[in-house]
């Protein structure tokens, strides 16, 4: 057969088409299982982004992977946390995505300021992170002053005295701002934004304290404080405070101390002795020196008794309910014999 007719007969026959390399399917099972599991992660890391995007849209800002060197704190925007908050929050940081971008925004001498989530980033840090996803927005002062305020507002943790901040930054820059109004845009009531903006008549030096220690106290003790305060009873008030902050009295204690005087009487004395708050420390022992009771060299509780209340701290919880049953069991045979008199 001459190349003629080759040609002639194979000129029906088309060339089989090839599959690229990036079209071929996977053939073997562990091929196709891996490459089922590299689908899956590329599926969910694209939804995240979806997702986050999403969020950006919804809320506002544009999202930016940003180094946490370039986050920087403004001063007192920070939420104050215990110890045990603190390491709550950083073991679930340790474990768990964030949920709550960090928002910041742009500084004019460069990087950003944090807006929220200063303690994210600190702990971040903590924890060695580089980078973080944020949500930077071109805030003014005043608005970056009220986003951070706002999202620490609404933190179950937020401690009475830092609403009361918060609330008073607001009236220095809207003085004519009205308590309803102050109570529509944060969602309390009218009563609580009353009860919180009376921390305003605390004497300065409770101030110091509760800067400090923003969790002392509640806003109804608060409020009860300051009322006794415009009573003339601020030296009073300054030491059942400062009693808070030791341990010796709890908020009840203290309003009651402030209130009705110390329950032991002063001493007799040739000159009449004022009850202020020095002579109530004197006459008035709130709390002894804390009773420690030892299983050899390890402590077994601690007793303490401040007034009428008693109190004793054990190490373990379980020890406390096995020793429950036994102090009533006391305290009922106490009370037995005082009726039988």
């Amino acid at each position: 057969m001459g190349i003629k007719d080759l040609a002639r007969e194979t000129a029906g026959i088309t060339a089989r088409p090839v599959d690229e390399a990036s079209d071929q399917k996977p053939r073997t099972a562990p091929v196709m299982m891996y490459d089922v599991t590299a689908r899956m992660h590329a599926a969910e890391k694209k939804a995240e982004e979806l997702h986050a995007a999403l969020e950006s849209a919804r809320q506002g800002g544009q999202l930016r992977t940003l180094s946490l060197d370039e986050l920087h704190e403004a001063p007192g925007r920070r939420r104050k946390l215990t110890d045990s908050q603190y390491a709550d929050l950083k073991e679930n940081l340790r474990h768990n995505k964030i949920i709550d971008l960090i928002k910041v925004r742009p500084r004019n001498n460069g990087g950003f300021e944090i807006v929220s989530g200063n303690n994210k980033a600190a702990i971040l840090r903590e924890l060695g992170v580089k980078e973080i996803l944020c949500r930077v927005e071109d805030l003014d002062d005043a608005q970056a002053d009220l986003e951070g305020f706002y999202a620490n507002l609404f933190q179950t943790t937020l401690p009475e005295y830092e609403k009361y901040l918060g609330f008073k930054m607001l009236l220095e820059r809207e003085p004519d701002l009205s308590k309803a109004e102050l109570s529509r845009r944060s969602g309390k009531s009218k009563s609580v934004v009353s009860e919180l903006m009376a921390f305003d008549q605390l004497p300065p030096a409770v101030h110091k304290i509760l800067k400090n220690r923003p969790d002392l106290l509640g806003h109804r003790y608060g409020a009860q404080l300051a009322a006794l305060t415009l009573q003339g009873k601020e030296k009073d008030v300054i030491f059942a405070v400062e009693a808070i902050a030791k341990g010796e009295l709890d908020q009840t204690e203290a309003v009651d101390l402030v209130t009705n005087g110390p329950q032991t009487p002063v001493p007799p004395s040739s000159e009449p002795v004022e009850k202020t708050a020095e002579t109530k420390k004197r006459t008035l022992r709130l709390r002894p020196e804390a009773l420690t009771i030892r299983a050899g060299r390890a402590t077994y509780c601690n007793l303490v008794r401040a007034s009428k209340v008693m109190r004793i701290e054990f190490t373990t919880e379980a020890e406390a309910i096995e020793v429950e049953k036994t102090l009533q069991e006391i305290l009922q045979k106490r009370a037995d014999k005082l009726n039988e008199k």
